[in-house]
């Protein structure tokens, strides 16, 4: 069995944590958080909006490879958490928890990933340097969007 990977990101956005798990019931809405290189897309979703249990197959490249990527939703706590976990795609084993939480101000997002890379020692040794750059090169687009999506709200008297 590989090496178990970790990848970890935050940002602060200036709305209510029930605006942002609203934005991320809706599946569609995942293609506006990733990059348009990825190709990536919703091919099929088990429910019209994610909750617990939610399967969902999604086409992305990596390497300019077209593959297919299915999740589920294995926890949804709404307006708090909810972690997807791969059923088929590109890593051995992952796992992707969604923490919202309620600051003066707004919400603290949280992504906590975990993974394991196909291959074994030789598929860790090879991969992660790439997946690490990778991820950090997407949440970078995510968080970028996430500002644009959520601006700070301007307040006139």
């Amino acid at each position: 069995m590989s090496k178990l990977f970790t990848y970890k990101s935050e940002q602060f956005l200036p709305v209510e944590p029930s605006v942002l798990f609203e934005f991320f019931s809706v599946p569609e809405n995942l293609s506006k958080l990733t990059p348009p290189e990825t190709g990536f897309r919703v091919v099929h979703t088990t429910h019209s909006r994610i909750v617990q249990n939610t399967q969902l197959t999604y086409s992305i490249k990596q390497m300019g490879i077209p593959m297919k990527w299915v999740a589920q939703i294995e926890e949804w706590m709404p307006n708090a958490y909810f972690t997807d976990v791969q059923i088929k795609g590109p890593f051995a084993w992952y796992k992707h928890k969604h923490i919202l939480e309620k600051t003066t101000g707004g919400t603290i997002v949280r992504d906590e990933l975990q993974y394991r890379l196909p291959g074994g020692w030789l598929g860790a040794l090879i991969g992660q340097r790439w997946v690490q750059k990778t991820l950090q090169q997407t949440f970078q687009y995510r968080q970028d969007k996430m500002r644009e999506l959520f601006p700070p709200q301007s307040h006139t008297n």
